[in-house]
């Protein structure tokens, strides 16, 4: 076999294993009751994530799965500002609360970043970051992915959490490689209905 035709095999074999990563999504659709505060939108998930309510009051769901060397989990969270956001404003929110000027984050180890995506009348933000932080009491490494996104008066976010069992950065970084296709997927795949009200 030539290299071309090979290559065109292993092209068509990636395409067919994402077209059929595809057709296993569910759609959660919110339509703006309770914690939404109004906001209506949808989101695609893999159907083997379980989904629960959100505990805390601006978490709507929380999305898990499991497999052999760790835990996956998306949390979506909604808070109806009291105005319309400036640039300035949300960047000095940005900076403040979800970056390495927070104290929590000072030990982190920073994978991704980028504070400026426009799409439309969106922004979305995200952080990707290695950090020890606290699992019903226990002190735990994760990867988080914060992905924030403003529009009008709602800051939305969606974060991703990856948690493996045996702790090691290298296993962790394996699994988000996995799943950050999943996660680009999750997010371009979510669909603010109050925009076109």
């Amino acid at each position: 076999m030539n290299k071309p035709s090979y290559v065109l095999i292993v092209a068509m074999l990636i395409l067919i294993s994402h077209f059929s990563f595809s057709q296993e999504m569910k759609k959660y659709v919110c339509n703006g009751e309770g914690k939404a505060q109004g906001l209506k939108f949808s989101i695609d998930y893999p159907n083997t994530w379980t989904v629960s309510e959100g505990i805390r009051p601006h978490i709507l769901k929380i999305f898990d799965f499991e497999d052999k060397k760790g835990k996956v989990s998306m949390t979506i969270y909604v808070n109806k500002l009291d105005e319309v956001p400036s640039k300035e404003q949300i960047d000095y929110a940005f900076q403040k609360d979800f970056t390495l000027d927070n104290p929590i984050f000072r030990e982190a180890k920073v994978i991704e970043f980028k504070n400026d995506v426009q799409i439309e009348d969106l922004r979305e933000m995200f952080l990707t970051i290695y950090v020890k932080g606290k699992v019903y009491d226990l002190e735990a490494y994760s990867i988080f992915k914060f992905n924030h996104i403003y529009f009008d008066r709602y800051h939305i976010q969606v974060n991703f959490d990856i948690m493996s069992y045996d702790q090691k950065y290298e296993t962790m970084i394996q699994m988000y490689n996995r799943y950050n296709i999943v996660f680009k997927e999750i997010m371009y795949g979510l669909s603010i209905y109050s925009r076109w009200k």
